[in-house]
């Protein structure tokens, strides 16, 4: 684990700059992804939402999973040995969440409704609110398994991931509902 043997103010302090990185990259791909989008004529971008929040549903609310595309990219651990960089960076990759592997077909619905957003502040909350849950999700895995052996972290978050499916589903059938009516 990137935070075993420090000191406790220290810890704290790097999971703080951890998290303030996962919120700026969250938020600069919302951004970027709005900037790009912002261009599209709204009937095809419409048509997009419903598209990606219908097969996000499928996806998610199937027992079967498909690979999806992603990067798969890790961080490479000579930026860890940068104490506040390395966390700093770190956080940015996470929350960014293009660079690494994409577990949620949501997350690809996330971006199309940050490029499609009615304005950048739309897309930059969307972002606050993702790199938000990220955090949370993250402060309760390094709170419950703090003492856990290395690899938990990812078993529980995989397992509370799991169990919010219903959750993930619903939300991108509403996603595709919402963008429906928005047009008519």
């Amino acid at each position: 684990m990137w935070v075993a043997g420090e000191r406790t103010r220290a810890f704290v302090g790097r999971i703080g700059v951890f998290c303030v990185g996962v919120l700026t990259g969250a938020s600069g791909i919302a951004f970027a992804a709005h900037a790009a989008g912002s261009s599209v004529w709204r009937s095809v971008s419409t048509t997009l939402i419903v598209a990606v929040a219908l097969v996000s549903a499928l996806h998610e609310g199937s027992r079967r999973k498909v690979r999806l595309p992603d990067l798969g990219w890790q961080v490479p651990r000579e930026w860890m040995r940068h104490f506040w960089a390395g966390a700093f960076a770190f956080g940015a990759i996470m929350g960014a969440g293009v660079f690494t592997r994409t577990l949620s077909m949501t997350f690809y619905l996330y971006l199309v409704l940050c490029a499609f957003s009615a304005t950048a502040g739309v897309a930059l909350a969307m972002g606050l609110a993702y790199g938000g849950t990220y955090v949370a999700a993250f402060l309760v895995g390094t709170i419950a398994w703090r003492s856990a052996a290395a690899g938990a972290h990812a078993d529980g978050m995989i397992r509370i991931a799991s169990a919010l499916r219903p959750v993930v589903v619903l939300s991108a059938v509403v996603a595709a509902l919402v963008a429906a009516l928005a047009v008519i």
